[in-house]
């Protein structure tokens, strides 16, 4: 399984479920550029809608 942004692939390690909470935990290939969760924080206002769904779109398979 792999991931992408923007046009970068992540490998995904694993999958897995928390016993406790039930939650989901994918461990990604470290990125050398930061966490996508740190480039949402920083640049969610400047990105157009287009740019966001384009960044799930390329995630999600």
């Amino acid at each position: 399984m792999a991931c992408k942004i923007n046009s970068t692939k992540l490998a995904i390690y694993v999958i897995t479920q928390n016993t406790e909470t039930k939650e989901y935990l994918m461990v990604f290939q470290y990125a050398n550029d930061g966490s996508l969760y740190k480039y949402l924080r920083k640049n969610f206002c400047d990105l157009t809608w287009q740019a966001k769904l384009e960044i799930l779109k390329n995630i999600s398979y």
